[in-house]
C-alpha cells in the first residue's frame, strides 16, 4: 500500500505547507531586494555639515534614523519616497542617496 494512499488527508496538507512556504520565501526576497517594487518608503544614506542636523531633517519628514555615522557626518534613515526630493533640498544636506544591496559580478 502507498503511503499517498495509506495517509490521504495528510498529504493535502502537507503539499500545501509546502507550497506556502515556497511561494513566501521568493515573495519575500523579490520585495526585499527587487529595486522596481512599489513601497511607500526607503532606506537612503543623507550626508551633511552637521549629524544632529541631518538627523532632525529626516524626523522633520517623518523618516526613520537607524543608524548616526559621525565619521562621514550622516545618517543611514528610512525616508518616505514623498519626501526625498525636498529633503534633498533643505538647508544643510549634502547629498543623499539609496542605501542598497551593492552585488559584483
Amino acid at each position: 500500500m502507498q503511503t499517498r494512499e495509506k495517509y490521504p488527508l495528510l498529504f493535502i496538507p502537507l503539499l500545501l505547507v509546502g507550497l506556502f512556504v515556497s511561494l513566501g520565501s521568493f515573495l519575500s526576497t523579490a520585495f526585499l531586494f527587487d529595486p522596481t517594487v512599489a513601497r511607500s518608503t526607503a532606506s537612503y544614506i543623507i550626508r551633511g555639515r552637521d549629524v544632529n542636523k541631518v538627523a532632525s531633517v529626516v524626523q522633520k519628514y517623518n523618516g526613520t534614523v537607524t543608524s548616526r555615522m559621525e565619521f562621514l557626518g550622516g545618517v543611514c534613515a528610512t525616508l518616505p519616497l514623498s519626501a526625498i526630493n525636498d529633503i534633498g533640498h533643505e538647508e544643510g544636506i549634502d547629498w543623499l542617496i539609496p542605501n542598497t544591496l551593492i552585488q559584483g559580478n
